[in-house]
């Protein structure tokens, strides 16, 4: 009998709202997916409103920013492991990245 060969994917999401993550966490998460290794690196950049660094960013009051404590509440159950980076130069969040496994989180920085 053969090895069966491993396999690992990772998922980027830059400035999206929870659909975008859960969308991500069920494709990689999905029976069929055939993936061994399952990794999502979620990421906020915040600037303040009238004075965005780049057109991608998000004022730190933007409703659909995600908390660390949801993006661990929505991994629980699946067998993923989700970098959660946040870049507030505005002060109203705290920066860094997390890994979240679990509903576990781990500080990076």
């Amino acid at each position: 009998m053969g090895q069966v060969a491993s396999t690992a994917v990772v998922e980027f999401g830059m400035n999206e709202a929870e659909a975008h993550l859960s969308n991500d966490m069920a494709r990689l998460c999905h029976e069929d997916a055939n993936v061994t290794h399952r990794f999502i690196v979620h990421s906020y950049r915040l600037s303040q409103a009238g004075n965005l660094f780049s057109g991608r960013d998000w004022s730190p009051n933007s409703p659909r920013i995600l908390s660390l404590e949801k993006v661990s509440h929505l991994s629980i159950g699946k067998p993923i492991e989700i970098y959660y980076a946040l870049v507030d130069d505005t002060g109203h969040y705290q920066s860094g990245v997390w890994v979240v496994n679990q509903g576990e989180v781990t500080a990076l920085t």
